[in-house]
Order: structure tokens, then C-alpha cells, then sequence
């Protein structure tokens, strides 16, 4: 299903209105033909998340890099939803990040997601990362992306509630992360904060 989500929303922190966003996942045949935003969604979220199969990550991120580097997504904001900070599939460049921030074994062994971001960083708008827990999730992507070039916070953030925890920090995660925190999303009720 190509548009798994459209709902009225509007982010909190930003001026514009979203009508529709539209989850995309590395089947979605609008990838392969490339008339991927023929129905006029305002955000196309590509998800490297839930909705790909662990042993169909590699290609849903070879497919990303393809997609967002070759394709007109005619105005489109474009962002990609990343596995989230703690599962232990995002990056391997959070392997010595993530031991200063939460003690614990090293998750982050294998070359994921946020390889594949770094490769498209001028072509999207922002990163979803799902499973926020605090504001710590949120200030790694921002130093990723600083990092590898977006120094100017051109690239947002938008992050996933998805927990009673998370619930009880919304007030650090806005006031505590980074200015890049464009949008909470909701994940119980699919809306925006």
C-alpha cells in the first residue's frame, strides 16, 4: 500500500501545513517506475523501519539511494524513516557514541541505515527516527548530520512517540534535543503533536 497514512496535520514547530504524508517501503511499485508522487502527497516518508523485512533491509536501502538520487519528487518533502536509535540496526556510527550515552554493549556493528543517509543528505528534507525515548536519541542525528554536512540544520527532525516513557519526556525531548525537532509524531494515533 502506497499511502499508509493521510491525515490533517501540522507540525509544531514549523509554519507549514501537511495534508498528507505517505509511507513508501522498497516494494511499492511507484518506486520502480518512478511516478512515485503521481498522487500529490506533501511529505513521502521512506521507510527503512517496520514496514521492510529484516532480511530486505540491504535492498530497501539500496533502492533509497536510487530513488531519492534519480527520481522527481515534484515538491515533495522527502524524509526517511530510520530504524530506531536503540534497536540495534541504524548505524555503525553510533557504535562509540552510544556506549557514552548509554552504557552497555556495543549494538551497532553492522553497515545500516545511516550509511545510506549519508549518501542522499542533499536530497532529503528530514529523518524520522521512531521509538524516541529522550533527547539523547535526537542529538545523535544531529551530530550525524552534522558531520557529514549539514551544518546548517537544513534537515529536520521529526521524532516518533511510541511509549509511556517517551510520553513522560515529551517536555525534555522539545526543550532538550535540538533545535533540527520540527515534529512529534504520535505513533498510538498516527498524528502530530
Amino acid at each position: 500500500e502506497f499511502c499508509s497514512m493521510s491525515l490533517p496535520l501540522k507540525t509544531s514547530f514549523s509554519k507549514r501545513v501537511w495534508l498528507s504524508i505517505c509511507v513508501v517501503n522498497h516494494f511499492t511499485h511507484a518506486l520502480v517506475d518512478g511516478t512515485s508522487n503521481d498522487i500529490g502527497a506533501d511529505v513521502l516518508v521512506f521507510d527503512l523501519e517496520d514496514g521492510v523485512a529484516l532480511n530486505m533491509k540491504p535492498q530497501a536501502r539500496t533502492k533509497l539511494i536510487q530513488a531519492l538520487t534519480t527520481m522527481d519528487f515534484k515538491g515533495a518533502e522527502r524524509s526517511v524513516r530510520i530504524n530506531a536509535i536503540r534497536s540495534g540496526l541504524g548505524s555503525t556510527y553510533f557504535s562509540k557514541l552510544f556506549r557514552l550515552v548509554y552504557p552497555g554493549p556495543d549494538l551497532y556493528t553492522q553497515q545500516l541505515d545511516l550509511e545510506a543517509v549519508e549518501k542522499v543528505i542533499p536530497h532529503i528534507d528530514s529523518i524520522l527516527v521512531p521509538k524516541t525515548e529522550g533527547p539523547e536519541d535526537l542529538k545523535l542525528i544531529d551530530s550525524f548530520l552534522q558531520q557529514h554536512g549539514d551544518t546548517t540544520g537544513r534537515i529536520k527532525i521529526l521524532a516518533a512517540i511510541e511509549s509511556a516513557s517517551a510520553m513522560l519526556k515529551l517536555r525534555d525531548i522539545c526543550f532538550n534535543s535540538t533545535p533540527r525537532l520540527d515534529a512529534l509524531i504520535d505513533e498510538t494515533s498516527k498524528r502530530l503533536l
